[in-house]
C-alpha cells in the first residue's frame, strides 16, 4: 500500500506573536533575559535588535558609558561558564545570549557601525564605499 505523502502544517500567521513562556515554570514571560517568577535564564529570541539585546532606544548615537555598563552587567550575568552545570537548557541560552551581547556591543559602540546597522534595521541600503573623511 503507497504511503502517504506528509504535508506540512501551514505557518499560522501568528507564529513569533505569542507570549514566550519559561521553559521551568511555564509562566508567560516578557522578552527578558529570566523569568520574573523563577529567576531561570530564558531563551533569547529568535532575532533580536541590537538594541533589544541591551534594552535601549534604536539612535544612532549610543553613549559609551550606558553602554559599557549594560555590556559589562549583561556580559557577567549571562556568561555560559555560570551555566556549564545549570539544569535544562539554560547552558545553551546563555551561550546563544553570550554571543548576542558581544556581537550587539562590537556594532553599537563603534558610530559608524551602529549608524550602518540602524540604517539596514530600516530598510536603507548604506553605501558599500564610503569615503574616509565622511566616516
Amino acid at each position: 500500500m503507497p504511503q502517504k505523502a506528509a504535508v506540512a502544517e501551514p505557518l499560522s500567521p501568528f507564529r513569533g506573536l505569542m507570549t514566550p513562556r519559561c521553559w521551568r515554570c511555564q509562566t508567560e514571560t516578557s522578552h527578558s533575559h529570566f523569568c520574573a517568577k523563577c529567576d531561570a535564564l530564558l531563551a533569547p529570541p529568535e532575532a533580536p535588535t541590537h538594541f533589544e539585546v541591551f534594552g535601549i532606544t534604536p539612535s544612532p548615537v549610543v553613549e559609551d558609558a550606558i553602554l559599557r555598563t549594560k555590556f559589562l552587567e549583561l556580559s557577567k550575568k549571562l556568561h555560559p561558564d555560570r551555566y556549564s552545570t545549570a539544569e535544562g537548557p539554560q547552558s545553551l541560552y546563555a551561550t546563544r545570549w553570550s554571543s548576542l551581547v558581544n556581537r550587539a556591543y562590537q556594532t553599537l559602540r563603534d558610530p559608524a557601525l551602529c549608524t550602518h546597522y540602524l540604517l539596514e534595521l530600516n530598510g536603507v541600503k548604506p553605501p558599500k564605499n564610503v569615503p574616509a573623511d565622511l566616516a
